[in-house]
């Protein structure tokens, strides 16, 4: 039996407390992307895309323990990309973003993992571009300065 292959992680220490921090990773349109819609409480729905492109994933707020965790579940994907096969377009379908967030003192760690997202999809190599840029990139700058 082949092992499975890994997810997509990322990780980063913030001075925010874990609260703050959950806060802020819940407020997807603050640092991904477009948002409709907003997430507030378990059973919220949400669609993501970006101006000026007709990718988008839709969202279902499954788990929300402020401070604690965050998981949404993707319960459809429409992406597009030009350089990439049409297989792309459904494959985050039944994928979960999941946060977790520990206090470390008066600050946190704050880890992400995309479930579903693992090096057999078509997609995996464009996405985990995309998640560094906003993970890394802007993610990361709001939990350090917010």
């Amino acid at each position: 039996m082949q092992p499975k292959p890994d997810n997509y992680r990322f990780s980063c220490q913030t001075p925010l407390s874990a609260s703050r921090a959950s806060e802020i990773a819940l407020n997807l349109g603050l640092w991904w992307g477009e948002a409709e819609g907003r997430l507030q409480e378990v059973g919220d729905r949400l669609v993501m895309g970006f101006p000026g492109h007709k990718t988008t994933w839709s969202f279902e707020l499954q788990k929300l323990e402020p401070g604690k965790s965050i998981e949404l579940y993707c319960y459809q994907a429409h992406h597009l990309h030009d350089d990439l096969p049409e297989t792309i377009r459904e494959e985050w379908k039944d994928t979960r973003l999941v946060f977790h967030f520990k206090p470390q003192g008066e600050s946190c760690i704050v880890d992400f993992e995309h479930q579903g997202l693992d090096s057999q999809l078509d997609c995996f190599e464009v996405c985990v571009q995309g998640w560094q840029h906003y993970l890394e990139g802007s993610l990361r700058k709001f939990l350090q300065t917010t």
